[in-house]
């Protein structure tokens, strides 16, 4: 479930840029911090842009009445950290055209205790499910993310404006 290899590279890219602006405020150049801050506010960018175009493309799915099949409040935990993390998670099961597909995990950031979270999904509850018509695998049980896909937008956007004017000074 772990990939080394991906963490590996987080850790790389964290050092490579904090060292990269410790450099550059060190050196007094507030243009080499825009330029360090720039590349990584643009891949931030490219990441929500990307989760925007799929939460619009869901809208235009098709709906059909699923399963939950549980809903349970999972707990993990990441890398070597002894903090454990809370999440719910939901699976579903939904027919799609006499073929029978199941859904999740679905797993939500929502705040609160774990009986309130996953009390409104019970097994065996029907719920909508909203499936791509070309790919009756893809699911979701939500349309899309509305404003809050917009609202993603901001902190990127708003660092790599920073970015700019930083280089530009």
């Amino acid at each position: 479930m772990k990939n080394p290899r991906s963490e590996l590279l987080i850790y790389l890219a964290a050092v490579l840029v904090g060292g990269g602006i410790l450099f550059a405020v060190t050196m007094g150049r507030l243009d080499y911090v825009g330029l360090v801050l720039l590349i990584p506010s643009l891949i931030w960018l490219g990441g929500a842009v990307r989760q925007l175009s799929r939460d619009i493309k869901v809208r235009d799915w098709l709906s059909t009445e699923g399963t939950i099949l549980s809903a349970q409040f999972w707990q993990y935990r990441f890398s070597r950290n002894p903090a454990r993390v809370s999440a719910p998670f939901l699976a579903y099961r939904y027919e799609v055209r006499g073929s029978v597909y199941e859904g999740g995990p679905v797993v939500f950031g929502k705040f609160g205790s774990p009986e309130k979270i996953l009390e409104p999904y019970p097994p065996g509850k029907a719920i909508t499910v909203y499936y791509d018509p070309r790919h009756p695998e893809r699911s979701r049980l939500r349309r899309g993310s509305g404003i809050r896909g917009f609202l993603r937008l901001l902190p990127p956007l708003a660092l790599t404006v920073t970015s700019v004017i930083m280089i530009s000074l």
